[in-house]
């Protein structure tokens, strides 16, 4: 009877860490997303029409402008920028 139970509880524990690793990766791939998407955006279709990145991207602007992040995240984007936007521009 005990094996039902701990195979059972083996089974909640791993559902629990599987949601708490989710909890943690969406928001992670949401904010790492912003250097690849701007960049390309910015590279095919210019300056003009970043204005729907930026609103998709706000909070994590807001991160980056007011919390201790913004100098690595500053230069994560410009390896996006520089490397990637310029390898579909040219």
């Amino acid at each position: 009877m005990s094996e039902g139970n701990d195979s059972k509880s083996q089974k909640t524990n791993n559902c629990l860490w599987q949601f708490s690793k989710s909890v943690f990766m969406v928001p992670l791939a949401y904010v790492l997303s912003f250097g690849p998407v701007y960049s390309t955006t910015h590279a095919l279709f210019g300056i003009s029409s970043c204005g729907p990145v930026l609103k998709l991207y706000s909070p994590v602007i807001w991160l980056t402008e007011f919390t201790i992040f913004e100098t690595v995240f500053s230069y994560y984007m410009m390896l996006w920028i520089w490397g990637w936007g310029s390898l579909i521009a040219s």
